[in-house]
């Protein structure tokens, strides 16, 4: 297993900070952390 970090992920923190919108980013991803740990244990039982 790998772990891939797309360099979009960076330039839409800096896109939403300079719009004064980094809290929806934190939720955003949080979200998106978990949906990808939903991935992780559905594959581990299955």
């Amino acid at each position: 297993m790998s772990i891939k970090i797309d360099l979009k992920i960076f330039l839409f923190a800096i896109l939403f900070w300079l719009t004064s919108q980094i809290k929806i980013y934190a939720v955003l991803m949080i979200f998106a952390l978990i949906h990808e740990l939903g991935h992780l244990l559905v594959r581990a039982v299955t």
